[in-house]
């Protein structure tokens, strides 16, 4: 047990994590048994850190770029070096991103889950934006936060979504 954490995720080996809040530095947990140590580790500035996504080969960190003030996801691998980045464009322009919920990583490549747009966007595995879509296409929802997504062991990803019913 660790007081001094706001949001934290855990690598799937279960061995260490990443602890992101926004405006304040990205940290690692390094977990032994009862214990757990935490660390900053600056792999962006505090302030272009809002979240992190882990994967099994993968560091996800996204917030808003100092270079061009754009919602961004960079993309580590797991030793902290950057792969590639999603997003940093212009709100309007193709790929451009609102609130990053989570990343997950396929077989073929990764999807960025957009609570704020309501669009999940697919990325190649090398980083290149393939295809976009929204919420009404995929789920037939209208307005849904989309909350979070996990790879399942068949390959198939499972979203979490919320939406207010006609019932209430």
């Amino acid at each position: 047990q660790y007081e001094d954490v706001d949001s934290a995720v855990i690598h799937p080996d279960g061995n260490w994590g990443l602890s992101a809040f926004v405006g304040r530095p990205l940290r690692k947990i390094s977990l032994n048994g009862e214990t757990a140590q935490i660390e900053e580790w600056a792999l962006r500035s505090s302030a272009e850190t809002d979240r992190a996504f882990l994967s099994q080969n993968h560091i996800y960190v996204s917030g808003t770029s100092d270079d061009k003030g754009e919602e961004t996801v960079w993309v580590f691998d797991t030793a902290g070096n950057q792969q590639f980045e999603f997003g940093n464009v212009e709100f309007s322009e193709n790929g451009s991103l609102g609130s990053i919920t989570d990343v997950v990583e396929t077989a073929n490549g990764f999807i960025a889950f957009d609570g704020n747009m309501r669009s999940i966007l697919f990325y190649g595995g090398d980083g290149n934006l393939l295809a976009t879509a929204d919420d009404e296409e995929l789920f037939g929802t209208s307005y849904p936060w989309i909350s979070s997504a996990a790879v399942m062991p068949d390959g198939s990803v499972l979203v979490a979504l919320s939406e207010g019913r006609a019932d209430d």
